[in-house]
């Protein structure tokens, strides 16, 4: 190897070790979920993705290892998803938002 070299990755990637994906489901957070990814060390010591958390609502079970102290069954509205987001970003974290396109029908709704 050439003097000046380094094998540590480069780039703006080089730090990630956590992805958080969000579905927005439309309005009043009913249809929403949330999948997180942690980079961890394999068995063969190569690096590897666990699902953490895969979820509609706050305190839903089953779905991997959540330390969630808010607990409940609340729906993923604005406040709760915030605060998720707030809880489980910092510089080495990537978010992706999956939103629809259009308008749910209850605002598109005519009725007086």
């Amino acid at each position: 190897m050439s003097e000046g070299r380094s094998t540590a990755p480069r780039g703006g990637r080089a730090g990630l070790c956590r992805f958080i994906g969000v579905d927005l489901g439309g309005g009043r957070g009913k249809n929403t979920a949330i999948a997180r990814l942690e980079l961890g060390m394999g068995a063969t010591g190569r690096p590897r993705l666990v699902v953490a958390e895969a979820k509609v609502r706050r305190g839903q079970r089953g779905t991997g290892a959540s330390a969630d102290e808010l607990g409940g069954d609340a729906l993923f509205r604005d406040e709760a998803l915030v605060a998720y987001l707030e809880r489980w970003t910092d510089d080495r974290t990537v978010v992706a938002m999956d939103a629809p396109l259009t308008l749910p029908p209850c605002i598109r709704c005519q009725l007086p």
